[in-house]
């Protein structure tokens, strides 16, 4: 089950990205050869943040506000995916779709890895 924060996730089905994040490798062309080819270095530093999205579907425009209230707020909620991937993530863009029926709004959303909040001095 996914869940962003306390909030369950109702999906659009085959729209879920898995998480995924860049390596941080880069290949660097140096000097060129005689044929027109390069020779190149691979430079590799930190892996990028975790990214993950998907398509879903809310019942009310007060959950389409609290998920632009979240996005615009920049807040860090845990984002609980499947196999029970789990990390600190905050919304990295938010599109509220159409309205279908009363009780069914779609949304896009990206969400990209966060640190965690501060734990408070003494707990």
């Amino acid at each position: 089950m996914l869940k962003w924060g306390d909030t369950e996730i109702n999906l659009i089905q085959d729209t879920y990205d898995l998480p995924g994040a860049d390596a941080g490798m880069t290949e660097i062309e140096l000097l060129p050869n005689p044929d027109g080819s390069y020779a190149t270095v691979i430079q590799q530093g930190p892996r990028s943040r975790r990214r993950v999205s998907w398509r879903g579907w809310v019942a009310s425009q007060a959950e389409i506000e609290a998920f632009q209230g979240d996005y615009y707020a920049g807040q860090v909620r845990e984002f609980t995916g499947y196999d029970n991937v789990s990390f600190h993530a905050l919304i990295f863009s938010f599109s509220p779709g159409n309205r279908y029926f009363q009780h069914y709004i779609e949304y896009s959303i990206v969400l990209i890895e966060a640190t965690p909040p501060e734990e408070p001095e003494g707990e």
